[in-house]
């Protein structure tokens, strides 16, 4: 008997994606990448912003461990318009309170090697560059905040080839302009007319109408209520500006920030010298990039508090805490907030 022959079939022959199908993948693909990047991008921030908020904490922790060492903290800057700077004298004009607070922190070896010569001259000065050798040419890791992210470690000053040292953090000067960032509202008057103490903020120049530096005890709005350092933007780089140079005495947006304006505000920060404070050409005012500038004089160069961070910035406060500020906070109980003794203690959330 004949065994049946059986066909095995074969298997049907898969067919290939049609174009259509190809683009409808493409197109989930897409959609599903650009509802993921938002959230990517909002973590990255997210993580960058607490690195920052945690730089500027131990920033206040140094601020304390000073203040108990040395029963008061330091001068915002130890510049004073009636004294000779000079090698005789021996007066630094670049002894920012960011560098009186490095034996507290991590960069004592920067600060030894920085006070390890009595005297060191403005970087456009004769000779200036002996004054600054490559081993103070270098950045301050903890004093950049990661969101700012537009500019590097240092920044060229435009003389001798010396680079400087940035900060994204700076302390609050009292006022509105220079006149008043040294708690002296006018130098031509001898004596030098001074702020009242309501309208004094923690820190300030040196000057010859309050010669003693803040102690706790005059914080009487409270430690708690009283804000003293925040943020500013260094700029990109390169970028021919000093913003972020914590040595230069003269410069807000440099050395330090007020509160004239709201955090990040529109309106542009008036900075002193065109080519050292707004920068030149397409570098002077930039306001896309939350760096909007105009050029002002000398003694009424005023800067906003500055970050990357959506919404507002990050304000240190007396006692050591780190609190984000909104952009909205009301104008005069920002000023309040950054006034140490005006009766008028505000809290914000």
């Amino acid at each position: 008997m004949d065994t049946p022959f059986f066909h095995r079939s074969s298997p049907a022959r898969r067919k290939a994606f049609t174009l259509v199908e190809l683009l409808v993948v493409i197109a989930i693909i897409g959609v599903l990448v650009g509802l993921l990047l938002p959230a990517v991008q909002s973590a990255r921030e997210s993580a960058r912003r607490t690195t920052c908020s945690n730089k500027l904490k131990q920033i206040g922790l140094a601020l304390a461990n000073y203040h108990e060492a040395r029963k008061s903290l330091p001068f915002g800057h130890e510049y004073d318009m009636l004294a000779t700077y000079s090698a005789a004298g021996s007066k630094n004009p670049w002894m920012h309170s960011l560098v009186r607070i490095m034996p507290y922190t991590e960069e004592i070896a920067y600060y030894n090697a920085l006070t390890s010569q009595r005297y060191r001259g403005w970087f456009w000065e004769s000779g200036a560059a002996a004054d600054w050798p490559a081993r103070l040419q270098v950045g301050v890791p903890s004093y950049l905040c990661p969101s700012d992210g537009r500019g590097g470690l240092t920044k060229p000053t435009g003389y001798g080839g010396i680079i400087a040292p940035v900060s994204n953090y700076l302390p609050i000067f009292a006022g509105t302009n220079f006149y008043e960032a040294g708690d002296v509202v006018d130098w031509n008057t001898d004596p030098p007319a001074v702020l009242p103490p309501r309208s004094r903020a923690v820190f300030f120049y040196v000057s010859a109408g309050r010669t003693q530096p803040t102690k706790f005890k005059d914080i009487t709005d409270g430690l708690s209520k009283t804000v003293i350092y925040s943020e500013h933007l260094t700029g990109p780089d390169p970028q021919p500006t000093w913003r972020g140079i914590f040595f230069y005495p003269w410069g807000a947006g440099m050395s330090y920030v007020q509160a004239v304006l709201t955090p990040n505000s529109s309106a542009p920060d008036v900075l002193y010298d065109d080519r050292f404070g707004c920068g030149d050409g397409s570098n002077a005012d930039q306001p896309q990039q939350n760096l909007p500038c105009t050029v002002g004089d000398e003694l009424t160069n005023t800067a906003a508090a500055r970050s990357s961070h959506p919404g507002g910035v990050h304000g240190l406060y007396a006692d050591g805490a780190v609190r984000f500020v909104s952009n909205s906070v009301d104008l005069t109980n920002w000023r309040r907030l950054v006034t140490m003794a005006d009766g008028g203690a505000v809290t914000i959330e």
